[in-house]
Formats: C-alpha cells, structure tokens, sequence
C-alpha cells in the first residue's frame, strides 16, 4: 500500500512544478480562507499588515472576471485609506529559508485607480520586519505582477496588498491566481536606446527645427536634444516628458545643461535645467552671475532673444513610475486597451484588458479613438486593431479579416469603411473608425458597425522585459538592443517597393521572402495621383505567394482562407490618394517561400498614378 500526502487542498487546476505557498491563491471555492483586511497607521508602507479597525473590504466575486468562476475585490470607499489593506499568512518549507522567491498574481483595477495606489509587502512574522520585494508598486488597468524577494532564516511571512496612496476617490482592485513559491526568475537592468519623440507641450519658445530623443537607465529618463527658435515669448522656457511618466524628487532636482550658439557680450549664453516632484515638465534656468537670474528659477524664452537661436541641451530625472531593476519575461508580452467614451464621437479615455468594449451601432462619422498605453511602444512591437463578431466573444480577428474595407485619404462618409490605425506616438495610438463598417467598392451598398461588435487594440512585445519590452541585454543572439535576431520569435522581415503608370493587369509592388517557419504577415498599398487629371480609375492589391496573379481577377473572400487580401477602389478626381490595408495573414511554410503584394489598376482621364506598397511578416515560431 503506499501513502500519498496532499499538499494543497483548496483547488487543483493541473500540476504545477513549483510549490505555491499560498494555500488559497485562486478563490475557487468561492471562500477567502486565510485573508483578512486590516488597519496599519496611515502611512505609504505597512507597519505589519494585521489588525485595527479597517473600512476596506475584500470580498469573493463571481463571474469569470480574471480568470475561471472565482476572483477577490479589494473595494475603497471614496475616503483616504491609507494604511489599510489585505493580508494572507503562509509558511515556507526549511529548504527555501534565504532563498529567492516568487510573487506572481493577476489583477484589474478600476476606474479612479491611480497607478501605485496600492503597493504589495512582505513581512517577516519571526523577525518583525517588513521586506520590500523587487516590485511594489500596482500600476493602473489590466495586467500582472511579477516580482520576489529573498527569504530571511525565518519561515512564517505575511502578503500584503497595501493601500499606500492618500487617494480619496472610491475604487475596486480584482485579484485572481496568485503564487508564492520558489521557481526561476530573470532579472534585468532596465535600459534603452534613444528613440525620438514630441513634447506634448513646450512654452516660451517656438522651433524651427527640432530633435528631441529620451532613453531609459534604470529609474531614470535621459533626454537630450537641439533647436533652433523660430520665435521666443516673455514665460518660462520648457517643454513636456514622453506621456505617462512623472518626474520624483524631494522638491526640485536640477540635472544637466544647455548651451546657446551666440558670441554676443552680456547676454545668457549657459545654463542648466530642472525637474519638479511629480511633475511632467522639463524648464530651463540659468545661474549667470552678472544677472539675477534664479539657478533653480525659470528663464522666460526670451532671454535666447527671437527667432534663430540654436539651443542644445541634455538632461535627466528620476522617474515615480520606473525602477532600476524589472523581472524579465519568458514568453511574448501583451497589452490591451481601448477606449470607453462616445462611441459616436472622438475619444481618449482609456481601459485596459482583453475583454475590449462593446460598439453602440452605427457611426455618423469617422471617429479617432486615442489609447494609451502602460508601457511604451517600441519598434518591435506589434500593434493590432481587433474585433469581435458578438457582444460575448469566443474569437477575435484583425480588423481587416473581419472588415474589408476601402478608404481614402480624407475617409469621406461616402466612400470609406473600416477601421486602421492612423498614428503612434510613444505611448499612444490613435485607431480611426471610418464611418461604414463595411462598403463595396462602387460606394454602395455600405452596412454600419453593429451593437453586437467589440474591439479591442492588442501590442505585442515578444522576447522583452515586462513593463518595458526592448533592452540591450535581453533579447537571446542580439547584442545591440533593437530586434530578436534572425530565426528567432519576434523577428520582423519587412520590403517596400514603388511603381507608375496608367494600368497594369498585375504587378509586383513589393516582396519578401521567408524562411521556413510560422509568420504573420500584413501590409499597406496606397495609390497617389502622379499626374494629369483622373477622373476615375480603379485598383485591386493581394498578398499572394503567386508571383504571376492578377488580382483583378481574384474574388476577395475566396481568397481570405488561401492568404490573399485586396480590394477594389475607385480614385476620384477629388481624391488623390487611396490606401488599402492588408489583415494579420497567417502562413506556416516548410521551405523558403516569397510572398508578393501584386496589384492591378487602371485609369480613366489621361493620368497617371503611383503605387506604393510595404509587406511586413512577423516571425512567431
């Protein structure tokens, strides 16, 4: 007979390797055994996460909200609850005594929840002593945590969700699949190459010509940058940090310099610039001796003099939203998010998460909706618009694959449907919902969005650190930071190419070719007026692994299950551009194979047209 010892009783969702502490990690039951609320004094860490008089509340919620039928909802009434919060006792094995390990656990944060609302804790019940694992902070929306820390001698601990923030507005964090336990874990320097951005806001100056580029060393932002004036006013001379961070200091932090080219006398020449706590601006000074000028005092622009003056500077800050240190990931990282405003009207007010948000129907007329991102977009990422057919989706598709659609450059109402992404900035995209859902390719019949869709945009950083996806260091065969190396997942392959002319029944505008391997695939042709007047005409552009296909001879559903994409359009003598955008096509290939973007077109009026056209596959096996 043999003996068998249960090791954790209150749910089993498959075998896990590694031991997980927390014996009620995942509500299943329906039961919070082990958690209990608690009052510490009101402060941004917890004193020991137990006792007191709490107004927080956690409780069992139902309804697949995370993940299967059960989670727990840390709920703060619309008051400052500093202080307070949910712990769980659990007690590690001797073997793990000193060692490192694991915090893992899923969460969503509602409405009000400002990122790092609430911290999470560990305490040494032994020792009487609060332990700050590698990641504290929650940041706002959906998304995961993945943290550790390193156990003392002793064996008994607490986990603390804290609220560490004096928020007095009400909101709820959703918790669901926590793990605590021993397993491995890669830890990285969070660092980045500069990439180019625009403030969002400069003040007492205009430019010219400008290059403004930020890169990230551990917790802290490096910018640096030059411009030349085209005018300069009597306030203070800054501009704004990329979106979604903040500048921690004590009061003020003063970092960096900034030269002007002028051999004039007595005139302000060097200088310095500043940060403030919490804030997202970046100000010049100056500390010129000969002039009562404040060194940690705002210059107003006008002491550059007006329009011509060349300025270079560099700077950095401590970042509230960054640490040194983040875990690495083991597979491809992604985030969700979509906006929650009118649907019927431009709209930036961004939620997170894959359940994406419900269309109220149809559209008036093409609409920009702005999603923000938590982690910044980088060049390896791969952002994708998707729908769902119903208001319960058990499928998403690219927005193409389920809309085909035209558009032209203005998405007049008459003659455009669809929805693409327009533009990026760091963190930001904006998604342009033209006004017809779908349209055929003589302006008519159109059908409108429906009640019944959702949409969501989903960014996939594949081979990167959570919460900041590309680094030197991380990314297996490549040492200089910008791509997976070649065969690896996440390498991206991509071609464009050009051509001219009145028609064609089929050309080859750009190609690539692939080795064997599973790929998605998509693309971009737009058609330009090269010259004379056209007074109508027509295109027709496929994805194809056929070198030799006319696509005006290609029926656009058919072809959507053997991988060609394309549709018709026709260019007005009011339109002078037109674009078609390919959806996510995905191919497995066991030998080295080219695909093609073949276009066919023609025109009507004596003019002529350009075709260009990008192909782009995305290794993801």
């Amino acid at each position: 007979m043999t003996t068998q010892r249960l090791v954790t009783g209150d749910a089993f969702e498959g075998i896990r390797a590694q031991r997980n502490y927390l014996n009620n990690s995942s509500f299943e039951l329906g039961l919070l055994k082990g958690w209990a609320t608690y009052a510490d004094a009101a402060a941004t860490t917890p004193v020991d996460g137990t006792g007191g008089s709490p107004n927080v509340t956690f409780a069992i919620q139902s309804g697949n909200l995370i993940r299967n039928a059960f989670c727990a909802r840390l709920t703060k009434d619309a008051a400052n609850r500093q202080g307070q919060g949910a712990s769980f006792d659990f007690t590690i094995d001797a073997a793990d005594k000193s060692k490192t390990l694991l915090i893992t656990f899923d969460f969503i944060a509602s409405a009000n929840y400002a990122a790092n609302d609430i911290g999470v804790y560990i305490y040494d019940v032994t020792n009487a002593t609060l332990i700050t694992p590698a990641q504290v902070n929650i940041p706002a929306g959906t998304g995961s945590i993945n943290s550790f820390f390193v156990a003392t001698t002793s064996t008994s601990y607490r986990l603390i969700l804290h609220v560490a923030s004096t928020n007095a507005s009400s909101y709820t964090l959703d918790v669901d699949n926590f793990f605590v336990g021993n397993g491995s874990l890669g830890v990285g320097y969070a660092g980045t190459d500069f990439t180019a951005y625009t403030p969002a806001s400069i003040t007492g100056y205009t430019t010219s010509s400008a290059v403004y580029e930020w890169a990230r060393a551990g917790d802290r932002i490096l910018i640096r940058g030059r411009f030349v004036t085209a005018s300069t006013a009597a306030s203070a001379a800054s501009f704004t940090l990329p979106p979604g961070i903040t500048a921690k200091s004590t009061t003020l932090q003063t970092a960096g310099s900034w030269t002007r080219s002028s051999a004039g006398s007595s005139t302000v020449k060097i200088g310095h610039l500043y940060s403030t706590n919490n804030s997202n601006v970046i100000t010049f000074a100056s500390g010129n001796y000969a002039t009562t000028d404040n060194p940690q005092g705002a210059i107003n622009g006008n002491l550059w003099g007006g329009a011509g003056e060349v300025i270079i500077f560099e700077t950095w800050a401590v970042i509230n939203e960054w640490s040194s240190n983040v875990t690495m990931a083991d597979r491809q990282v992604e985030e969700y998010a979509y906006t929650t405003g009118t649907w019927d009207a431009d709209d930036s007010t961004t939620a997170y998460g894959p359940a994406g948000v419900q269309m109220s129907g149809s559209l008036t007329g093409a609409r920009n909706k702005t999603v923000t991102f938590q982690s910044p977009i980088q060049a390896t990422d791969t952002l994708i618009v998707e729908l769902a057919y119903n208001a319960n989706p058990t499928a998403w598709f690219s927005a193409p694959q389920l809309s085909p659609y035209t558009r032209d450059s203005t998405d007049s109402d008459a003659a455009s449907a669809g929805c693409y992404i327009s533009s990026t900035t760091t963190t930001t995209a904006v998604i342009r919902f033209c006004r017809y859902f779908g349209i055929a390719n003589d302006d008519s019949p159109v059908s409108n969005w429906s009640t019944s869709y959702r949409w969501r945009v989903r960014k996939v950083s594949s081979g990167g650190m959570v919460g900041f996806p590309i680094a030197s260091s991380n990314i297996m065969c490549r040492t200089d930071g910008l791509a997976p190396s070649a065969g690896y997942l996440g390498e991206t392959t991509q071609a464009t190419g050009s051509t001219s002319g009145s028609s064609s029944s089929g050309v080859t505008t750009a190609q690539i070719t692939l080795q064997p391997g599973s790929y998605l695939i998509y693309g971009q042709t737009s058609i330009l007026n090269s010259s004379g007047t056209l007074t109508s005409g027509e295109y027709t552009s496929t994805i194809t692994s056929n070198s030799a296909l006319n696509p005006a001879t290609t029926d656009f559903y058919a072809n959507i299950g053997a991988g060609s994409f394309g549709g018709g359009m026709t260019i007005t003598a009011t339109n002078t551009i037109r674009n078609s955008s390919f959806g996510m096509l995905s191919v497995e290939i066991s030998t080295t194979t080219t695909y093609y973007i073949r276009t066919a077109y023609s025109t009507v009026g004596g003019g002529s047209v350009g075709i260009v056209s990008l192909i782009r596959a995305i290794r993801k096996a």
